[in-house]
């Protein structure tokens, strides 16, 4: 997600989070409850909006990164995602120093940022499948046990088993399409003959210039 975005949306988190301590704080401690949360986002929230934005030097668009790239986030990650790709105009863009390192062709880079696509789309419905999955288990044993203690309602037991069963199929459907995302970035990749699992190769003196 673009930064940008990512600040209106904390914002709003933070006006629907002040709405919601209204509404459900008992009316003794409303106004406390209101204070404090109020107190509290105000500080978030001017930390939040002084984060800078990671902007391409080539053609000062905002990129999906804050531009807060240390040498010790460095260290610690073992330089991953220290060389991002600006979407626009594809050049590699070092955060630790804010400098174009390299400029992609345009073909490579719009390939780049497909397979990127790709890939993300394989992670998100492979997460959404296997919490489907974890769900809808759980909730049925626990629906299970129920039925076996003589405590369960007759009139929704079949209604519960359903969405369960439904649940559970659908995420492994989720994570077949995921995979099958997976493979058509791979398999793009190896018809481009572009390992675009690795990081672009740059010279050792890049930094130096």
């Amino acid at each position: 997600m673009n930064p940008l975005r990512a600040k209106a949306l904390f914002l709003a988190l933070i006006v629907v989070g002040l709405a919601v301590i209204y509404i459900k704080t008992p009316p003794g401690d409303r106004w406390f409850s209101v204070g404090a949360w109020f107190v509290f986002s105000c500080g978030v929230a001017i930390y939040v909006l002084r984060l800078p934005v990671l902007r391409c030097p080539d053609c000062n668009r905002a990129t999906p990164y804050f531009d807060n790239y240390s040498e010790e986030m460095d260290g610690l990650t073992g330089g991953t995602r220290r060389r991002v790709k600006c979407t626009q105009c594809h050049a590699i863009i070092d955060r630790l120093t804010c400098r174009v390192v390299e400029r992609l062709p345009e073909s490579v880079g719009q390939r780049l940022d497909r397979f990127g696509s790709l890939i993300g789309m394989w992670l998100l419905l492979v997460a959404a499948g296997v919490f489907l999955i974890m769900v809808s288990t759980i909730l049925g044993f626990i629906v299970a046990l129920i039925v076996r203690d003589g405590h369960a309602n007759e009139d929704r037991l079949g209604v519960v088993f359903f969405g369960c069963g439904s649940a559970f199929i659908l995420g492994f459907v989720l994570i077949a399409i995921g995979w099958h995302q997976k493979r058509r970035a791979l398999r793009n990749e190896s018809l481009h003959a572009v390992d675009l699992r690795k990081p672009v190769k740059l010279p050792d003196d890049w930094f130096k210039r």
